[in-house]
């Protein structure tokens, strides 16, 4: 089966970069064929404790 993305994880970790530019206090990400470990490793970066 071949692997599909709308985006790459570095595309991710731009966007995700303008939401804390944009002072966004919320976003919502759909991923209804799982993430794997690059994207879990960006969206670690930007996730608030």
């Amino acid at each position: 089966m071949k692997k599909f993305s709308l985006l790459t994880p570095l595309e991710l970790d731009k966007d995700l970069a303008l939401v804390i530019e944009y002072r966004i206090n919320h976003v919502t990400i759909y991923s209804l064929g799982g993430l794997d470990q690059e994207f879990v490793k960006v969206l670690r970066k930007y996730v608030s404790t």
